[in-house]
């Protein structure tokens, strides 16, 4: 699976683009597992400024990588994130109060 990058059992429901030749679980394609949900800030995390989306994610698969603040370290298994399209910096809704004063 592109997504979760375990692999797929083409005699279980999945989906694949022959164009690309990419396969998918059913599970890991269900929009609400990873939603931009609009809004961005811009902070600076170790003398670098990132552009951070308002993002959800949740884990679709029990053995899928935590997502791990980039920040504090913690890790979660779903949450409200601030995550940088350029680099993949995340950093949870926890930190950005913290830094933001709020």
């Amino acid at each position: 699976c592109e997504i979760c990058e375990e692999q797929v059992n083409n005699q279980w429901w999945l989906y694949h683009c022959d164009e690309s030749d990419h396969s998918f679980h059913s599970d890991c394609l269900l929009f609400w597992h990873r939603m931009k949900l609009g809004g961005t800030i811009r902070i600076y995390i170790n003398d670098e400024m990132h552009t951070l989306a308002f993002v959800f994610k949740m884990n679709v698969r029990t053995n899928s990588p935590l997502f791990i603040c980039g920040n504090c370290g913690d890790a979660y298994t779903a949450g409200l994130f601030f995550e940088c399209d350029g680099c993949g910096f995340l950093i949870c809704l926890n930190c950005v109060s913290k830094i933001h004063g709020g």
